[in-house]
């Protein structure tokens, strides 16, 4: 019932109100995994490309104590921001530290869906990571990377994708 009623908000509610915003984001920490999901479809819908309001709303879980909860709000994220916030980037960028798996792999899908070639305050701040001393942070992080650049590759052409791999290796 709550699944279908999340849904249902997502299809009736005005574009960008708060209240529905507020009352749908505090589903995303629900305890059954349908329900998180149908309310990050329905926030998805309720919610306008970068709407600062329910961008915040859904930061707010990324600090939860469930990781499912804090993966769920990465992959939600990258549906709300756009592409040049540089406060989510980077808040879906410290998701790579992340303890639990489930959430480092929701930021690296995330971020390789979101950050492109010309954005190189979160390309570095994404590969200050391969420093790290946690060997699965590293992992996170090269994945990221090497997405990215899988996804410049097959939108350019390989030969301006080694450019761009040149000129961030040149910039660390």
């Amino acid at each position: 019932v709550r699944e279908c009623a999340a849904a249902a908000l997502g299809r009736i509610g005005g574009i960008d109100d708060e209240g529905l915003i507020t009352e749908v984001s505090s589903r995303i920490a629900h305890r059954h995994p349908g329900v998180r999901e149908s309310a990050a479809d329905a926030l998805a819908c309720l919610a306008s490309k970068g709407n600062q309001f329910a961008i915040e709303a859904v930061k707010a879980h990324l600090k939860h104590s469930a990781g499912h909860v804090r993966a769920q709000a990465v992959r939600l994220l990258v549906r709300l921001v756009l592409h040049r916030d540089r406060q989510s980037l980077a808040a879906m960028a410290l998701c790579l530290e992340d303890r639990e798996d489930v959430v480092r792999q929701a930021a690296v899908d995330s971020l390789a869906d979101i950050v492109d070639s010309g954005d190189t305050v979160s390309l570095a701040y994404i590969t200050s990571r391969l420093d790290n001393d946690d060997c699965s942070v590293r992992d996170a992080a090269l994945e990221t990377i090497t997405r990215i650049g899988s996804n410049i590759c097959r939108k350019t052409s390989c030969r301006s994708a080694g450019t761009w791999a040149r000129k961030l290796k040149s910039e660390r």
